[in-house]
């Protein structure tokens, strides 16, 4: 950063990065981490016992649990930063461009969260390693080229590419040592993105109607925009799963009784 010219911001910017933003970019993760974890025990004990059947459709469900639930949620962030950084740290246009950048980046945290807990259970442990080395190192080498490119947004870019590398090293793994395919976890997860914008373009056009009415820099109002937003944007992309029955074929018979509620 000193090196282009930007000392003076160095250290604001090391603490909006490290330690504001980190800190909400994890919710999600761990929210739907905790959600999937607890089907690993299924899933190392089927693969113990060799029923493969029963593995391919536990790891399944693992995978969509996750991605349900983080992608909604940090596109979600991403789209309402600056209600969201204003409410927790006071209003930072740094902060809030850090914040929607970083997001996103959560739907990697939580899917190496949970193909390194695979491998753990599949006794493959040495490939995680691997593969948080390989990240760590892709991370080491291009932090610095990124940062001169695009500044404080440039050690997101690179500890992103370091997670993505992780992650498709530990998904090749488990598709190498189980033979297990991707094939309904890449459905699923392409129609989950396609419910997530059709509720970020909801959420963007009632942050637009929003704002020409509230102070950005009250923390108050921020919070007002964010209830009405999520609550908004919950409603809707719980529709469209519920809808399209991909809530049922996650979550079971809990969804089918909350359909019959609803009328759907």
């Amino acid at each position: 950063m000193a090196s282009i010219g930007l000392d003076g911001i160095v250290k604001s910017a090391f603490g909006i990065l490290n330690f504001n933003t980190q800190k909400l970019v994890v919710i999600p993760m761990t929210l739907a981490t905790a959600f999937s974890m607890a089907l690993i025990p299924a899933v190392t004990s089927s693969y113990a016992n060799g029923n493969m059947e029963i593995f391919r459709r536990e790891l399944d469900k693992a995978f969509q649990i996750v991605l349900f639930i983080t992608i909604p949620a940090v596109i979600g962030i991403s789209v309402l930063a600056g209600p969201i950084y204003t409410v927790f740290y006071g209003h930072n246009p740094l902060g809030t461009e850090i914040l929607a950048i970083y997001a996103p980046s959560a739907i990697l945290f939580a899917v190496f969260s949970i193909s390194a807990s695979v491998l753990q259970g599949i006794n493959m442990q040495k490939m995680t390693v691997l593969s948080l080395l390989m990240g760590l190192l892709t991370k080491l080498f291009l932090n610095i080229p990124l940062i001169k490119i695009f500044e404080t947004a440039g050690a997101v870019y690179a500890t992103t590419l370091g997670y993505l590398v992780a992650c498709l090293l530990n998904l090749f793994f488990i598709h190498n040592c189980t033979d297990y395919k991707y094939t309904v976890v890449v459905k699923r997860c392409l129609l989950m993105f396609i419910f997530t914008v059709v509720m970020a373009g909801a959420v963007t056009g009632a942050e637009s109607v929003l704002s020409m009415v509230v102070d950005h820099e009250s923390r108050w109002q921020s919070l007002l925009v964010i209830m009405v937003c999520v609550s908004f944007g919950g409603v809707i992309y719980g529709l469209l799963a519920l809808k399209s029955n991909l809530a049922k074929m996650l979550f079971g018979k809990r969804i089918h009784l909350l359909r019959e509620k609803l009328n759907m």
